[in-house]
C-alpha cells in the first residue's frame, strides 16, 4: 500500500497556524506534534474519499492534543464528524474554518491579567458549528434573551413557516427575512406588537433533503388574533420569488402561544441561536451547505421597543490587552507529570483557584501539594512565581518533546477517538 503523504500539523506550517502561534504568544508552548494521516479528502491508498455517510470507506478522525482531548470529550464524535466535512469540501473558506475548529483549545495559555489575577485563556475558535463553543454561547444568550423577555409585559411565541422548497438555505434565509421586515412593516404588526425579538430556526428533512428554516418571534404588545397574523405572515412572504402564491392561496402555518415558562424558552431558541441540534448527524454536503449560508449572518435581531438591546454574548477570548503569558497549561502540565516540583505545585494551585478547570489538567495532585496550595496566603503570586521558574528551567533544557495522541477504536471517556487515518493533528498542549 502506497505511503500516504504527510500533512503539516497545526502550527507546524506558516499556512496553518495554531492559536498561540497567530496570537504571537507561542514561546512557551510546546511544539506541534508529527502529522499521521493522509492529506485531507484522501483516503489511506491516495483516491478521493466521499465523506457523505452511504459513500465514506475510511473513516477520518482528528488527532487531539491532550487538553483537546478532555476538553471536548462530550462531543468528540460530532466534532470530529464537522471538522472532516469541512475540511472535505475543497472550498478554502471552509478548510481555514476547519482547521480553526480543529485547534480550538488545543494550547490554553496561562496568564496575568492587569488587576494581577491568574486565569487560563482556553483560545477557543468561537466557530458557530463547534459544539463547545456553540454550548457556551447558547448559554449566555439564553441568560440575555430570558432577561429580554421577563421585561415584557404580555409576551407571546409567535413561529412562523412557509412551505417547504427545493432552493439553497442561502436563498431561503434571505427570503424569510425580508418578509419579516414586510410583516413588521404592516398595518397588522403595528396594531398589535410594539416590540420583541426573533430568531430563525433551521432543521432539515431526512427523507426529502429540503430545509425547512423558520421564524420564532418572542413579541410584547396587544393580543394578536390567529387569523390576522396568519393573514399578515401570507401576504408578507407573498412577495418573495419562492412563494409567488402565498398571498392568494394563504399556505402558512403560524403557531401563536402565551408564553408561560420564560426561562425554559429562552433556552430552547438560544439553543437554536447555537446550531441545529441534529447538525452533526446531516451529510457533509448538508453540513458544508449550511456552514456557508450562515457565514456573517446575524440570527437574534430585536425590533420596536427592544430594538438596540444587545443579546449577542460578549467573546468567549478574554482581551490579552495587558495580560502577560505565563506559560503554556500544556507544557506546565507535561513538566508535572515529568516530577519538576515548581510544576506540581502550580498545578496543585490553578486547581484550588479554578476547581472547574481541573479537568483540562492530566496531571494528578498529590495530597502533600493540595495541602501546601490550600496554605499559600497569595496564591496569585505565588502561581506567577512558579510559573515562571517553571518557564525560566525548561528554556534552559530545551521545549517539552511532542506527546503523540493518536485515536483508537472505541471512543471512551477521555475522549479519544476511534480508528482511522488522522485529520490535522492539533499543536500539543
Amino acid at each position: 500500500m502506497a505511503t500516504p503523504a504527510r500533512t503539516p500539523a497545526i502550527g507546524a506550517d506558516p499556512s496553518n497556524p495554531s492559536p498561540a502561534v497567530a496570537a504571537g504568544l507561542s514561546s512557551s508552548s510546546p511544539p506541534a506534534e508529527p502529522a499521521g494521516g493522509p492529506p485531507e479528502g484522501l483516503t489511506e491508498g491516495g483516491g478521493p474519499a466521499s465523506l457523505d455517510d452511504s459513500e465514506t470507506t475510511v473513516d477520518l478522525r482528528l488527532a487531539n492534543s491532550p487538553t483537546q482531548a478532555r476538553v471536548h470529550a462530550p462531543w468528540a464524535e460530532e466534532r470530529s464528524r464537522l471538522v472532516v466535512a469541512l475540511a472535505g469540501s475543497r472550498d478554502p473558506s471552509l478548510e481555514q474554518r476547519a482547521r480553526t475548529m480543529a485547534a480550538c483549545c488545543c494550547s490554553p495559555l496561562v496568564q496575568r491579567a492587569p488587576d494581577g489575577q491568574i486565569r487560563i485563556c482556553p483560545i477557543r475558535c468561537r466557530d458557530r458549528l463547534c459544539p463547545l463553543c456553540c454550548l457556551r454561547r447558547a448559554r449566555e444568550v439564553a441568560l440575555r434573551f430570558a432577561a429580554a423577555v421577563g421585561a415584557m409585559d404580555a409576551a407571546r411565541h409567535l413561529v412562523l413557516t412557509a412551505p417547504a422548497v427545493d432552493a439553497p438555505l442561502a436563498e431561503q434565509l434571505a427570503e424569510l427575512r425580508a418578509g419579516m421586515k414586510r410583516l413588521r412593516q404592516s398595518a397588522a404588526w403595528k396594531a398589535h406588537v410594539r416590540g420583541g425579538c426573533y430568531t430563525i430556526e433551521i432543521t432539515r428533512n431526512r427523507k426529502t433533503g429540503l430545509w425547512h428554516p423558520h421564524v420564532h418571534v418572542i413579541m410584547d404588545g396587544a393580543f394578536f388574533p390567529h387569523a390576522e397574523a396568519r393573514a399578515a405572515w401570507a401576504a408578507a412572504l407573498g412577495g418573495s420569488p419562492l412563494w409567488p402564491d402565498l398571498a392568494t392561496t394563504g399556505r402558512v402555518i403560524v403557531h401563536l402561544s402565551a408564553v408561560h415558562h420564560r426561562s425554559r424558552l429562552a433556552t430552547y431558541i438560544a439553543k437554536y441561536i447555537a446550531k441545529p441540534a441534529e447538525l452533526g448527524r446531516w451529510t457533509a454536503a448538508a453540513i458544508c451547505e449550511y456552514a456557508r449560508a450562515l457565514k456573517g449572518v446575524r440570527m437574534l435581531h430585536t425590533f420596536g421597543s427592544l430594538h438596540g438591546v444587545k443579546l449577542a454574548p460578549p467573546d468567549p477570548n478574554p482581551d490579552r490587552a495587558g495580560s502577560e503569558t505565563l506559560i503554556g497549561l500544556g507544557e506546565l502540565d507535561w513538566r508535572a507529570r515529568q516530577g519538576w516540583p515548581e510544576a506540581e505545585r502550580a498545578v496543585a494551585l490553578i486547581r484550588r483557584l479554578q476547581p472547574k478547570l481541573g479537568r483540562w489538567i492530566g496531571t494528578p495532585t498529590r495530597d502533600a501539594d493540595a495541602e501546601w496550595a490550600d496554605g499559600v496566603d497569595d496564591p496569585n503570586g505565588m502561581l506567577g512565581m512558579l510559573c515562571g521558574q517553571v518557564r525560566r528551567i525548561s528554556s534552559m533544557q530545551g521545549p517539552a518533546p511532542p506527546q503523540i495522541r493518536r485515536p483508537r477504536r472505541g471512543a471512551g471517556r477521555s475522549g479519544e477517538q476511534g480508528g482511522g487515518p488522522l485529520l490535522w493533528p492539533a499543536a500539543v498542549s
